[in-house]
């Protein structure tokens, strides 16, 4: 569980519930129709996308991206525009002593809070659905965070309520309660984020199981916050060893909305990696997304590749021919066919294909593999006649590059009389001379080879290269 069931070193991205079978992205490709369903390949019922479930990179090797997250433009903006607010307000309110004064400043204090926590809890939605770029800064600016500032505000008020009462009852027990409702602090945050309901935010149940979810991790994510908290005093204090305390107010206020950016971006990034324990799903990566021949292809690729590792060879075979009558030219249809064939199928079956397969194969100058698949049918005792001169002339050249000789000479002989007006002939039997001089030391057969470019065709531009060629066997026989 949690990885595909075919590809074990790969993450399970979708579920089939009838199966109870889970495939990776390897095995399902995306079609950029939306309106196509996106079948199990086995029992053809639609497949449960599973989002980043088991696909994302576990929260604390990421530490280094939640602390560079606040340095993207959008991110720096806004605390650039929250640094300058929150210092125009202690500026302007911060030694106000009447009773209006005061009330202005908490008010303006409550706007600012407003404005981070609207962008802040954006950010953890849009980090839960997989976005890793920053909200734009203007998204703060609404009614909105006024409204989760007090549900966040009565959040931690009831929770000071409940923590009183507990130590009223008992100090054994008001340390017990207390505890907890610190520990459940993160996953309130992430609830109220995700879903804006107090009252989910306050349920003891739900809390419970988005920890049972995460399990340890939790604990884990816990220490990382608590860690954070203490980050804004620590560097504002390093900064200002090394500057006016006139500058406390900016200094702080940044480093505090610094911080808490790096603390919701871990938060969003943890709903994102425990999707199932927040019960919901995030969004398919429409990049993935493949134009209808392409998602054809790679359909019949994955489908074939799992009814072979169930055992289902005939309707693998079936899945791949299929495709190919529709795509003839995909080398990577072709590959998979030949591989097929040369397992399981006929003789006639690999013959008709290997002649078709090594000509896609030359249009596409990989003579190399031509050769392969041209050798493997010989293993086969399959035997290819191509129609085509320069076919032949091209195979035995990659033949005898792969040092394969005398299967070379044994396609390049007699062109002549195969095709006589091929004007290539030349230096296809140049090839074939070499291969009886530098692969099988036949020296003699080399020579004659030699003689008869010379003779039949002395206008030809490999000739020069045929009598250099001659002379040098003959200076090595002295």
């Amino acid at each position: 569980m949690g990885t595909c069931k075919y590809h074990q070193d790969q993450p399970a991205t979708w579920q089939c519930k009838k199966c109870n079978h889970f495939y990776g992205d390897c095995c399902v490709p995306i079609p950029s129709d939306s309106s196509r369903k996106i079948k199990c390949t086995l029992c053809t019922e639609p497949l449960t996308y599973l989002g980043g479930t088991y696909s994302a990179e576990p929260f604390w090797k990421k530490t280094n991206d939640f602390f560079v997250y606040p340095f993207q433009s959008n991110a720096l903006v806004f605390l650039g525009i929250i640094t300058l607010i929150q210092t125009g307000v202690f500026f302007i309110f911060g030694d106000v002593t009447s009773l209006s004064g005061l009330i202005l400043f908490i008010a303006a204090m409550i706007v600012v809070g407003g404005i981070q926590i609207n962008y802040f809890f954006t950010v953890i939605n849009y980090i839960a659905e997989g976005e890793m770029e920053a909200p734009p800064p203007a998204i703060a600016f609404s009614m909105e965070g006024i409204s989760l500032l007090f549900k966040q505000i009565a959040l931690i008020v009831i929770a000071v309520i409940c923590g009183i009462a507990a130590f009223k009852t008992s100090i054994v027990i008001g340390i017990i309660v207390s505890t907890l409702l610190y520990l459940f602090i993160p996953a309130s945050i992430m609830i109220l984020a995700r879903e804006h309901s107090l009252g989910e935010a306050m349920n003891p149940g739900r809390i419970i199981e988005i920890i049972k979810g995460m399990g340890w991790h939790y604990l884990l994510l816990f220490v990382f916050l608590y860690i954070l908290t203490m980050g804004p005093n620590i560097a504002t204090e390093m900064i200002l060893k090394f500057v006016n305390e006139f500058f406390v107010i900016p200094i702080d206020a940044f480093f505090s909305a610094y911080f808490h950016c790096v603390s919701v971006a871990i938060l969003g990034y943890c709903i994102y990696q425990y999707q199932v324990a927040f019960g919901f799903v995030s969004e398919q990566d429409e990049t993935k997304a493949l134009n209808e021949a392409d998602y054809d292809i790679k359909l019949a690729l994955c489908e074939s590749e799992i009814f072979m590792k169930e055992g289902r060879r005939e309707k693998a075979g079936e899945v791949i021919r299929n495709a190919i009558n529709k795509h003839q030219k995909n080398l990577e249809l072709n590959r998979r066919y030949h591989h097929y064939l040369k397992t399981f199928g006929q003789n006639e079956l690999l013959t008709r294909h290997s002649l078709h397969f090594v000509n896609l194969l030359l249009e596409h100058n990989m003579d190399r593999e031509a050769a392969q698949v041209y050798m493997t049918c010989k293993e086969k005792q399959v035997i290819l006649t191509f129609k085509v001169a320069e076919t032949c002339h091209r195979l035995g050249a990659a033949l005898v590059n792969s040092h394969r000789y005398k299967e070379a000479i044994l396609l390049l002989k007699n062109l002549h009389k195969l095709f006589p007006q091929y004007r290539g002939i030349p230096d296809a039997y140049f090839i074939m001379a070499k291969a009886f001089s530098e692969g099988l030391h036949q020296d003699e057969q080399a020579m004659k080879l030699l003689a008869f470019i010379i003779q039949k065709y002395p206008n030809a531009m490999v000739t020069k290269e045929a009598k250099d060629y001659q002379n040098v066997i003959q200076n090595m026989k002295k």
